[in-house]
Order: C-alpha cells, then structure tokens, then sequence
C-alpha cells in the first residue's frame, strides 16, 4: 500500500516514534495481507465470494483515515491491520476480471506446457 509508506514520515515527525515503531507498521500491515489473501482467494475460488472493489477501497481507505487521527500507538497499529484487510480483495477481482475479458487462458497454456494437439 503506497499509503502507509507515505504517512509514516508525518507519524514519526507529530508521534515521536522511532524507526522500528514505523517498520512495525508496515510489518504488521504487509503480513496480514500476506497470511490472509491466500484464504480470501480460496473462499473466492471454492465458495464463490466476492467482494466489490469500491467496497476494499471504501474499507482501506477509512481505516488509513482513522490512522490520522489516532492518538495512540496501538490503535494505529490496529488501523493499519484492518486497513490491510480492506485491500485484499483488489487482485481477486483483478483475477476474475481477466478471466471475463480473456475467457479460458487455461486451454492454451494446458495445450503449451502439457503438449497436448490442438484440436
């Protein structure tokens, strides 16, 4: 998220906090997305969840608000794990566009790497 990144100068400079407490942040930000991506993109693929990509910006978006106006060090830790958890869906959606606009790519790459005749 370019967001967070971003902010963090600001944090350091009105917070006092040090260069660890900022990493922290990103830290905690890019492994909730890590762990729980693949789980969301399991439930999309076997349950058929979706979520629509305003409803993750919407989402990420609040939370990197509230992150602003936060006054202590663990609710901004929170915010900016639940603002992870607003992005998520993003490549889901990105995945399932493309299979809309290009249907079936699956066929030729399973006839490219397989050596399966065309038929």
């Amino acid at each position: 998220m370019p967001v967070l990144p971003t902010i963090l100068p600001l944090l350091i400079l009105n917070n006092g906090y040090s260069y660890l407490a900022a990493g922290l942040l990103i830290t905690a930000y890019n492994v909730t997305s890590s762990f729980t991506q693949p789980v969301l993109g399991w439930l999309s693929d076997t349950g058929g969840l979706s979520v629509h990509v305003s409803i993750s910006l919407l989402i990420s978006g609040v939370f990197v608000a509230l992150m602003g106006i936060a006054s202590t060090y663990p609710m901004i830790m929170l915010f900016a794990v639940l603002a992870a958890l607003g992005t998520i869906p993003i490549p889901i959606a990105g995945a399932v566009l493309l299979m809309i606009v290009i249907p079936y790519p699956w066929k030729s790459l399973n006839r490219h790497f397989n050596r399966i005749p065309a038929r």
